[in-house]
């Protein structure tokens, strides 16, 4: 029998309700598209969510159960070895979802890696966002830096 190659998975969170399609993808994206040659997997939470291409719409929206977006959105969470959240800069609200995730990747024992795009100190110098964080980075290029010379597993 042979052995399938370990392939290290980062789970991406970030706010996905009520912001511009722009904003809510293109960190993914360039993320993904970043640590592929390295073999390193990527889960996107937008990649199962999004009716269309063209919008966002509301989770509240969605005619599939919370339960169901819940119990996926942490199946796929303990599948990961790492979680990357990013706070965007124009959402016009906070995640919620991706706190809650934050969370559960704490009690999961999976680092938390937090891109502060807002630069807005009231979310990141929170005391359970603070908490719930391994490393902050004020930019995705910085994440993905440290991400591959620091958390990458060999």
């Amino acid at each position: 029998m042979v052995e399938e190659a370990y392939t290290m998975k980062v789970y991406l969170a970030g706010t996905i309700d009520n912001t511009e399609l722009i904003d809510c993808l293109s960190w993914r994206v360039s993320m993904t598209d970043a640590l592929a040659p390295y073999g390193i997997r990527t889960i996107d939470p937008t990649q199962t969510i999004l009716p269309t291409p063209d919008s966002i719409p509301s989770r509240q929206d969605f005619t599939v159960p919370a339960r169901a977006i819940v119990e996926r959105d942490l199946m796929d969470l303990r599948s990961c070895d790492i979680m990357v959240v990013c706070f965007p800069k124009k959402s016009k609200k906070f995640s919620i979802g991706s706190v809650m995730e934050m969370v559960y990747a704490k009690e999961y024992n999976i680092p938390v890696l937090l891109v502060d795009l807002t630069k807005d100190s009231r979310y990141t110098n929170h005391p359970w966002i603070k908490e719930h964080t391994t490393m902050q980075y004020e930019t995705v290029d910085l994440c993905l830096s440290g991400l591959l010379n620091y958390w990458r597993v060999q």
